[in-house]
């Protein structure tokens, strides 16, 4: 059975059931969020949630967090199984984890946001931004996957392309997931605002939409005391299939492409305040 990284049982067990079952048909309102509405079904959800665990169990998954949404309200919002197998704490919607990747897109309210105070262009060559050619030269150099047919030396790769990942090749023209170029994206946002981008993200997004226990990470900036004592632990199958206990991720500087420790609850959050128009203006 092959070892699932750290990161990937944070995903899988809080941010992305958050996001991918938003409109699956408890019956609790977020906070200060729409009414009270009646469960619509509660054995289709019953159903749902039994399932879920038995995937869960299945794939060997120590614990994770769903919260289900029908617009502003909450149709489900559970946790199964342990963030700490060791103590035996159960997971619950408020359990803090890191994210990881899922935080791409509060990345990409913050770039939005920028934009729509004129504070940041998003077609703008990369070239012309601080250290991007050197980023640009080390890149090259390196190759491998995410840099064999990088597009950096090109005058018309712009941070439009960075952020849709389309990035290699001509400049626009296929989707190729990058992360380290996507995590490159966080410095022009700061070198525009003079801001360090976790400042960002905690004014632009974190507080407009209410995520009080969601903050940033990164070398230079210590997780919450409160969201520490809290955090998931980060576990990966052995090769009987048994989770062990991981190392945790490696650290990394304050770039777009994760960084994030959130709740189900508040990813929710997330949801709500771009469904009302709290964290960007309607297209």
């Amino acid at each position: 059975m092959p070892s699932w990284t750290a990161f990937r049982f944070s995903v899988a067990a809080a941010a992305l059931l958050a996001i991918v079952a938003l409109g699956c048909a408890s019956n609790r309102p977020l906070p200060g969020h729409g009414e009270t509405a009646k469960m619509r079904d509660s054995a289709t959800v019953a159903q749902f949630a039994v399932q879920l665990d038995s995937l869960r169990r299945a794939k060997g998954i120590p614990g994770l967090a769903v919260v289900v949404l029908h617009d502003t309200t909450i149709l489900l919002a559970r946790g199964f199984g342990l963030s700490d197998i060791a103590r035996g704490v159960p997971v619950t919607p408020e359990t803090p984890f890191n994210i990881a990747s899922v935080g791409k897109p509060i990345s990409a309210v913050v770039a939005l946001r920028l934009v729509e105070q004129n504070a940041l262009d998003l077609d703008r060559s990369m070239r012309r931004y601080r250290g991007f050619p050197e980023f640009c030269q080390a890149a090259r150099a390196e190759g491998g996957i995410f840099f064999g047919d990088y597009a950096c030396e090109s005058e018309h790769l712009t941070l439009r392309h960075v952020l849709s990942m389309t990035a290699n090749g001509a400049p626009g023209t296929r989707f190729y997931y990058n992360p380290p170029s996507y995590s490159w994206a966080s410095r022009p946002m700061a070198e525009l605002t003079g801001r360090a981008f976790s400042s960002l993200v905690d004014s632009l997004v974190f507080r407009p939409a209410r995520m009080r226990s969601s903050a940033r990470i990164h070398r230079s900036l210590p997780l919450r005391a409160d969201l520490a004592a809290e955090l998931a632990k980060p576990y990966h199958l052995d090769s009987t299939g048994q989770p062990v206990l991981s190392d945790p991720p490696p650290p990394q500087g304050d770039g777009a492409a994760g960084g994030v420790i959130s709740t189900a609850i508040d990813l929710a959050r997330f949801d709500v305040a771009l469904t009302q128009g709290r964290l960007l203006l309607p297209a």
